[in-house]
């Protein structure tokens, strides 16, 4: 009996993953490889776009092999981290490496471009996330890469070339740049004159669910997947992680913890709110609406090292009995800056309260709960913005396999918290796209597909009385935040003395 299934790809920021699913969504086989960032100057971060290519060949090659004689792929669906981008040759070869979405060195090109009319033609706020910053730096900076530059490609559209031979990104992908029109969908001409391009630099565009093309006889041969598999457009990793949790769901939002937080909810229509990100959704007649914390992943991982040697799993077991407010600890979450409501990149963290009797334990806890906080006030926002009814979030990515991280989210958030039963949600997205993708899919459309593939996420209900206690210092908070930014400028001047 052949059993049929989907090969999703999730280039992010970390690594390129190839996932298997079944018709059902259970996940059948996976591979990863790890690609490597640097850091050429503070602040600013970068890949050899080469990597992807190679590491996504290398998983597809591991899956292949694992997979059942029996497993026959139908199609091959895309996500992959947003707002990265390279520049290539006409041989498609980078000319430079390519530039992630939190490098932040186009600051005054926020300054100068962002405002208002951005934000209302792209859903995008002042930031340094989208690609558009990025590519009016570098040609201001790098005039001669932008003059040799054939094609700028998102992660998308160089994985597209690398396995179908052609260069298109869909405009669920693209759409992150903020280069593209949210409401025709297509390339802005104003926008592209901003940074510094053509039309024929940029790739063409798909929609979600697109077919772009089959296999290439040489990436099967090295591969081992059928010659011609269909490759299907998809969509950026935050959309097809809200798809894969569960979070087309009538109210509920979807919270990916990675490197980097996003919590977002889809809503009808292309609306824009200040302050939150409109994300093109594969959904139709939807968008995904968005805050983001830019370090949420990395601030647990320094927080973790710098606290937990020798054994990590003590140290978490110690944190998770501390009471509520960690002995009256405030963390204030912004290692690498604040994105929501505002972007300011020059903010940066800080612990109050901290005395002699507070050890690693406290702190652990008390920088769980300054990030939960963070996404309470995130939560706040996105309901109070959109009139979303949310009354429950669905958790994903690496840091959502943490007890003690879901147990202090659930509390803050005050509302019903699940873990994703999938733990690659990112993937599933994909594969729930493909699936509904051309006359001759397994499924009509996508929410058809994910109510198939998307099984009912395990729920933390909320704890009273912590969340009693979190509700009394949510005000508090406030307080201190509202002062924060006058200590702020003082720490900024200091720090550039």
């Amino acid at each position: 009996m052949t059993v049929p299934v989907i090969v999703a790809l999730d280039c992010s920021t970390s690594a390129c993953k190839a996932v298997v699913f079944d018709l059902s969504g259970e996940t059948v086989c996976e591979s990863r490889r790890y690609v490597t960032t640097t850091s050429p100057r503070p602040g600013w971060y970068e890949q050899d776009a080469t990597q992807w290519a190679e590491g996504l060949a290398d998983a597809l090659t591991s899956v292949a092999d694992l997979l059942p004689p029996s497993h026959r792929p139908l199609a091959l669906g895309i996500t992959h981290q947003r707002e990265t981008f390279v520049c290539v040759d006409r041989d498609h070869h980078p000319i430079r490496p390519a530039i992630l979405w939190l490098d932040n060195r186009a600051e005054e090109q926020v300054a100068r471009l962002g405002g208002d009319a951005v934000q209302a033609a792209t859903g995008k706020p002042r930031s340094t996330l989208p690609s558009l910053y990025k590519l009016a730096w570098l040609a201001e900076h790098e005039p001669d890469t932008l003059r040799r530059t054939h094609q700028v490609l998102d992660v998308h559209a160089y994985v597209s070339h690398y396995l179908t031979g052609v260069a298109v990104t869909s405009w669920a992908s693209a759409d992150s740049t903020a280069l593209v029109d949210l409401a025709t969908r297509d390339w802005s001409p104003e926008l592209l004159r901003a940074a510094g391009l053509t039309r024929q630099q940029v790739p063409e565009l798909a929609a979600p669910g697109d077919r772009i093309g089959g296999l290439r006889p040489e990436v099967a041969r090295r591969t081992g997947l059928p010659v011609g598999l269909p490759v299907v457009a998809g969509a950026g990793d935050g959309q097809c992680a809200g798809i894969g949790v569960g979070g087309l769901a009538p109210g509920t939002a979807y919270l990916n913890l990675g490197t980097s937080f996003s919590l977002g909810a889809f809503v009808p229509g292309r609306p824009t709110y200040p302050g939150l990100r409109t994300m093109a959704a594969p959904v139709p007649g939807h968008s995904a609406v968005e805050t983001l914390q830019p370090v949420g992943g990395m601030t647990l991982d320094w927080a973790r090292d710098l606290l937990s040697a020798p054994d990590r799993s003590a140290v978490e077991a110690a944190a998770a009995e501390v009471p509520p407010g960690a002995g009256g600890l405030l963390f204030l979450p912004y290692l690498g800056g604040r994105e929501t409501p505002v972007h300011r990149s020059d903010v940066r963290g800080a612990v109050l309260g901290l005395g002699g009797r507070h050890g690693a334990a406290e702190l652990l806890r008390a920088v769980v709960e300054g990030l939960a906080h963070d996404q309470r006030d995130c939560l706040d926002l996105l309901r109070q913005a959109t009139g979303a009814d949310l009354r429950r979030v669905i958790v994903t990515g690496g840091f959502a396999q943490s007890a003690l991280v879901v147990r202090i989210f659930s509390d803050v958030l005050g509302v019903p918290t699940a873990v994703a039963p999938e733990r690659e949600g990112t993937a599933l997205g994909a594969a729930v796209v493909a699936a509904a993708a051309g006359p001759d899919a397994p499924y009509a459309d996508v929410p058809t597909a994910a109510r198939h593939m998307t099984r009912p996420a395990a729920t933390v209900a909320v704890d009273a009385h912590a969340a009693e206690y979190h509700e009394a210092v949510r005000p508090l908070r406030a307080g201190v935040l509202a002062g924060f930014d006058a200590t702020e400028h003082a720490l900024t001047a200091l720090r550039h003395l």
